[in-house]
């Protein structure tokens, strides 16, 4: 045997072997997450920009109110529909901040948050890494308030 018909059964091996693997499967980030730790940064507004570990005490003091961050949660359905909801207080007074609509992933790290029906260009694109019951999402808040976020989560 030659080495051009060495090198032709070995790339048929490797063909193969390649060819037979286990092809990845999608992995959704549908249920509930609670935020451990969540950043807003490079905003149009530099007052926007914000780093929060929720496992420690998060008060700032933003336009020279005193701003407590008490939590921050991602609910994502089955349907494809999703909710932010952020919990502060500010200056004493409770406040939520709710973002809805819809979303949409193919399963493989990429999704995107749609005020719409992600049908427009109303949309929020982001990548996101699951493993097990922690989620780290990262997307371009390029719509509302022009910030790159970053949100680490526990599935509840």
């Amino acid at each position: 045997m030659n080495g051009l018909t060495r090198f032709v059964i070995f790339i048929c091996f490797l063909t193969a072997v390649y060819s037979c693997a286990e092809e990845a499967q999608p992995i959704f980030i549908t249920g509930q997450w609670d935020a451990f730790y969540f950043e807003r940064v490079d905003c149009r507004d530099s007052l926007d920009n914000l780093k929060v570990d929720l496992n420690q005490d998060s008060i700032y003091i933003i336009d020279g109110k005193m701003v407590r961050f008490n939590s921050y949660e991602l609910d994502v359905l089955d349907s494809g529909e999703y909710s932010f909801t952020l919990s502060k207080s500010v200056d004493g007074s409770d406040i939520l901040e709710v973002e809805s609509g819809n979303s949409l992933s193919s399963g493989f790290n990429d999704i995107s948050f749609c005020k719409g029906p992600c049908t427009d260009s109303l949309f929020k694109t982001g990548l996101y890494i699951r493993v097990g019951d922690k989620l780290d999402l990262s997307f371009a808040d390029s719509l509302d308030i022009g910030c790159g976020v970053v949100f680490r989560a526990n599935l509840k």
